[in-house]
């Protein structure tokens, strides 16, 4: 056989085919890759895989410097915390995994309290109560009840932005939850009453009173003294700052008439102290000091230290007031009868009260023996 049939028969052994030079370029990267050195973790990867998931996101809230957002957080994880210390064995709340394990709810949170809080620093109110009402409305499920209540309240209750619509509509929302969990009355009053001061605290008082007058119509039919007195103050205040002093009296009297024969005592010394600044803002100074005087006389058999000094001051003022108001007139008069009375006060200041009223009189007693002490 020739060279010829030969070189046809055999391959060459000396030379590679197109193919396999590709197939050996392939092996050389692929071994090249393997040559390189590891990855090495950062820090922050390193910290992860130690820490807990809630100390991970707490970190980085505060790296961001996110300080209240982390506080709020910090804050419902100790809720819920003691609640579940609270909670009975084999209860529906034991049984749930706690919210720091849960990481989808973790992360939800952090991001919308973080972008609020952003929008707070920027003073875009309607910005981050809209951030807080979409944290109420995603936790929809049962279990999370208590994290939508909150979120929804911490959106109508604000200060800046209480009268933006996502405070509105968080309102309406709070409502009707309340409502859906008003089994009997007393919680139906208790609901009535909540969105009340909410909307008190928006500044709309024309609902809110008339939440209000709910809730005082169903405390009389459960006979709810307490509620009912916190109906009658919170009547009062509204009134109070719309103007209306002859209804905000009205309510304190009311108040205080109730809390006086059921023994709430506290109740009845904020009422007195009320009725008094109402009565001071209208220089009615005798009805003023009258009253302020019950409220002390009230804090001082309750040992109501804060209480009692702040009637204290105001009774001081008001007395000073209606003193000065009295022996001005006498001293611009100039009148002889006018001077008599002027030189018959300096001779007997201090010793006389400004009223004949025995409630009055028992509180000045009380004063006296307080300042002696």
């Amino acid at each position: 056989m020739n060279a010829a049939a030969r070189q046809r028969l055999l391959p060459d052994v000396r030379t590679r085919s197109k193919g396999a030079r590709y197939r050996l370029k392939d092996s050389l990267q692929t071994d090249l890759a393997s040559d390189k050195p590891a990855q090495i973790l950062s820090k922050e990867d390193v910290a992860q895989s130690r820490n807990s998931l809630m100390h991970s996101i707490c970190v980085e809230m505060l790296r961001g410097g996110f300080h209240r957002s982390f506080s709020e957080l910090f804050s419902l994880l100790s809720s819920e915390e003691a609640q579940r210390a609270a909670a009975e064995p084999g209860s529906a709340l034991s049984l749930q995994a706690p919210l720091a394990e849960q990481q989808d709810k973790l992360e939800t949170i952090r991001l919308h309290l973080c972008r609020a809080e952003q929008a707070e620093r920027t003073g875009s109110w309607s910005v981050a109560c809209d951030q807080r009402l979409l944290l109420g409305l995603h936790f929809s499920a049962p279990e999370d009840l208590w994290l939508r209540l909150h979120f929804y309240h911490s959106c109508a209750d604000r200060e800046q932005g209480g009268r933006s619509r996502p405070a509105t509509e968080a309102r309406a929302c709070m409502a009707e939850l309340y409502l859906q969990r008003a089994e009997d009355k007393r919680l139906q009053g208790e609901a009535a009453c909540r969105l009340g001061l909410a909307y008190q605290r928006a500044g709309d008082h024309g609902t809110a009173r008339k939440l209000f007058s709910t809730y005082m119509q169903i405390c009389g039919t459960v006979q709810d003294t307490d509620g009912l007195g916190e109906a009658y103050e919170a009547m009062a205040r509204s009134h109070d700052s719309k103007g209306n002093v002859d209804e905000a009296v009205r309510c304190l009297e009311e108040l205080a008439d109730i809390s006086r024969s059921n023994g709430m005592q506290h109740k009845l010394a904020d009422a007195c102290v009320s009725l008094g600044r109402i009565y001071y803002s209208l220089r009615q100074y005798t009805r003023a000091w009258e009253s302020f005087l019950q409220g002390f006389a009230v804090a001082c058999d309750v040992g109501d230290m804060a209480l009692l000094q702040k009637a204290q001051v105001w009774a001081a003022t008001a007395r000073a007031h209606g003193t000065m108001r009295d022996h001005i007139t006498d001293v611009e008069a100039a009148t002889p009868v006018a001077l008599q009375r002027l030189v018959a006060w300096k001779a007997t200041r201090g010793r006389q009260p400004l009223s004949a009223d025995s409630a009055a009189h028992t509180a000045t007693v009380h004063w006296q023996q307080h300042i002696g002490q």
